[in-house]
């Protein structure tokens, strides 16, 4: 997956990543290869600080490997819950084009281990949408970066996309990064 988003991120480019959920743990690496000026973590997971690192925990895979089929694919995101999400998604119509987005990722992908130091010297903020990520929210406060809660659910930005982007942007501004560079 690393791969795929080096990919879509132009090299001669400079970039304030906005990674939402497991893709925070992407921030190291992509920032090793692309000129990365800050990161605004939106509700996501902080990479930890060592050269490599687990993509999951033993207990989210083992949560994980009872889902997977014979071909070791899990279903799409949205079938990993017994709980009704439908509270995810301002509507049906909305869920539906999310699901049909998702893709099904192999079990191994939470097996694998991410490598790529956390970069201190790198500028950070934190939004947190309610309490989900809250150790990642006070690591963040840690840190001396600025941090925001939105009250909401993981996927707030789907909601209400205008509030999280104006506190994206606040954010940013917090760290002296504007929009546009």
């Amino acid at each position: 997956m690393l791969e795929q988003f080096l990919a879509a991120l132009d090299e001669d480019a400079d970039w304030v990543l906005v990674p939402h959920s497991n893709a925070g743990l992407y921030v190291p690496a992509l920032s090793q290869h692309r000129r990365v000026s800050a990161a605004v973590f939106v509700d996501a997971r902080l990479p930890e600080r060592a050269p490599s690192f687990p993509m999951s925990s033993a207990a989210s895979l083992a949560f994980l490997a009872d889902k997977a089929d014979e071909n070791g694919l899990l279903p799409p995101w949205s079938q990993w819950w017994q709980d009704d999400i439908a509270a995810l998604f301002p509507d049906e119509e909305t869920r539906a084009q999310a699901e049909q987005e998702m893709r099904q990722l192999p079990l191994a992908y939470f097996e694998d281990s991410m490598d790529g130091s956390f970069r201190e010297d790198l500028p950070g903020a934190y939004l947190a949408y309610g309490d989900t990520y809250k150790a990642e929210r006070g690591q963040a406060a840690l840190l001396g970066w600025p941090v925001a809660t939105i009250e909401g659910e993981h996927l707030q930005m789907v909601i209400d996309p205008d509030q999280t982007a104006q506190t994206i942007i606040k954010l940013m501004q917090q760290m002296d990064v504007l929009p546009g560079h």
